[in-house]
């Protein structure tokens, strides 16, 4: 699908976007998506572990010992949920540990996916997952410690 969003910007025009530079264009996708991934996986670790004393600990929304009661209707679950799927599909919606741990996934698993077409072309592009992982760690530090 990504691969498609390059090559439509191509279409109609003199540009030729070759197997190369999609591959690079996928190479830079994906150590953006692991860079937003380790820092979404960042401030939910500080929203966790880290509420009191950190940069949100001012925004009611952030703070894991109320928040998980916006799922439910007037916060309490013997009332149901708030809204259809809101303690199960929907739960991004409803606090904010869940809207950064679901783009922590969703950010991860689009590297992954980059990298998998990428290694399906080349096996040398293996070695480029250290440098993901690189980034992901680095980002994830980064925010981490920024933000408590």
């Amino acid at each position: 699908m990504v691969g498609m969003a390059f090559s439509v910007a191509f279409i109609g025009s003199n540009n030729h976007f070759d197997c190369n530079e999609m591959l690079i264009a996928f190479a830079i996708l994906a150590v953006f998506f692991a860079a937003f991934s380790g820092i979404a996986r960042g401030v939910s670790n500080v929203i966790q572990f880290h509420y009191e004393i950190s940069a949100f600990n001012d925004n009611p929304s952030y703070n894991p010992k109320i928040s998980w009661m916006n799922k439910w209707k007037n916060g309490d679950p013997k009332q149901g949920e708030r809204f259809w799927g809101s303690s199960r599909w929907f739960v991004l919606f409803t606090d904010k540990w869940h809207l950064y741990e679901s783009l922590h996934r969703v950010f991860l698993i689009g590297a992954f996916t980059l990298y998998g077409y990428m290694m399906a072309q080349s096996l040398w592009w293996l070695f480029g997952l250290i440098a993901l992982y690189v980034v992901f760690a680095t980002a994830f530090h980064l925010s981490y410690e920024l933000l408590y």
